[in-house]
C-alpha cells in the first residue's frame, strides 16, 4: 500500500465542516478501483465516526449500501431518514 494525494479530506475546525477533494488523476482511475477504494474508506470513516459518537454518549452507528433501485418508495425512505435524523439530533 502507498499514500495518495489523489483524494484528500479538508476540514474547517471553526465550524465543524469538511469536504472531500479529488485530483484529476483520481478521476482518471478505473471506476471499479475508485468504487472499491471508496467503499473501504467509507467503512473506516464510519468506524471512526461511530467511535466519536459513542465517546459523546451515543449509540454505535453503521452504514449499509443499498441500490437506489431497491428502494420501492423513495419518498417514504426519505421521510423515514428525516424522522430518524430529527429524533437523533433534536
Amino acid at each position: 500500500m502507498k499514500f495518495t494525494k489523489d483524494i484528500r479530506l479538508r476540514l474547517n475546525e471553526f465550524d465543524g465542516e469538511g469536504e472531500v477533494l479529488t485530483s484529476d488523476r483520481w478521476d482518471s482511475l478505473h471506476p471499479m478501483l475508485r468504487a472499491d477504494l471508496l467503499k473501504d474508506w467509507i467503512y473506516d470513516l464510519t468506524e471512526l465516526y461511530s467511535d466519536a459518537w459513542q465517546e459523546m454518549g451515543g449509540e454505535a452507528v453503521c452504514i449499509e449500501f443499498v441500490k437506489v433501485s431497491d428502494i420501492e418508495e423513495p419518498a417514504e425512505a426519505i421521510k423515514i431518514l428525516a424522522e430518524a435524523f430529527e429524533e437523533r439530533f433534536h
